[in-house]
């Protein structure tokens, strides 16, 4: 090899041990969206209450900047023959994030009731988030078998005080008959419209309970759910009672 050849051969090889690209060239991750956090249900009489909030990440954790919306997925089965790998039986709902009706958004958690249920039957829901530019995120799965609703309280009454109220109510004795009796959660709300979680830390065990904070001068409406724990440890909440409002007055 004459001195020119080996001059050309060797600055070949400089250039591919230098020259081509450069930084991390391991895979890039995903663009779609982390699946919805938190995602958890409670049965309240026929009917089942979903709850989530909205993932902040996409799954190679950059910033999820433009989330359209949820599909929520629907699959009903008898209990003795679920079947996991079953896909969905139709989609229920999609729920935009800026404008979520039939859903809704309390303190940055979404909640979407799915009525008329069977008591006996299993059904499952897939929460899957997507966004503007077409990206489907994974799902979040959760199931529950529908159970014998307690009924809810009765005879309700509501004593107006100074900047609070003082609800009465009472319990029909078949309470009894469909679980272990935990108590009664009370729901207030203002303009028509209840808050979708109960005032109470815990429920209610008594006949009674006073509600202070609240602004004189102002309408608010109270409805009561009873609670029971079944033989399967499910939390398992009435429908709402009828609703009764109070304005809370200062003086006699």
């Amino acid at each position: 090899m004459n001195a020119q050849i080996f001059k050309l051969w060797a600055i070949g090889l400089i250039c591919l041990a230098g020259c081509g690209v450069k930084g991390d060239l391991s895979p890039k991750g995903r663009s779609e969206p982390q699946p919805p956090t938190g995602l958890t249900l409670r049965q309240q009489g026929n009917s089942i209450l979903l709850q989530w909030q909205a993932p902040s990440q996409n799954q190679d954790g950059s910033p999820l900047t433009d989330l359209q919306g949820y599909r929520i997925g629907f699959y009903s089965y008898q209990p003795e023959s679920y079947c996991a790998e079953c896909i969905d039986q139709s989609t229920i709902a999609t729920i935009m994030s800026e404008q979520p009706f039939p859903a809704f958004i309390d303190s940055q958690t979404f909640y979407y009731r799915d009525p008329d249920l069977e008591a006996g039957r299993g059904y499952r829901y897939r929460v899957q988030p997507f966004t503007r530019g077409g990206h489907d995120g994974p799902d979040a799965v959760i199931n529950h078998i529908m159970q014998p609703a307690p009924p809810a309280p009765v005879d309700l009454k509501v004593e107006a005080l100074d900047r609070g109220s003082r609800i009465f109510w009472s319990l029909r004795p078949e309470v009894q008959d469909v679980g272990e009796f935990l108590g009664v959660n009370i729901y207030r709300g203002e303009s028509g419209a209840l808050a979708p979680e109960p005032i109470n830390r815990q429920p209610v065990r008594g006949n009674n309970f006073e509600d202070f904070g609240l602004i004189n001068g102002s309408d608010y409406i109270y409805a009561l759910r009873t609670v029971i724990e079944t033989d399967d440890d499910s939390i398992i909440e009435s429908r709402i009672s009828e609703t009764i409002t109070t304005t809370p007055k200062s003086g006699p």
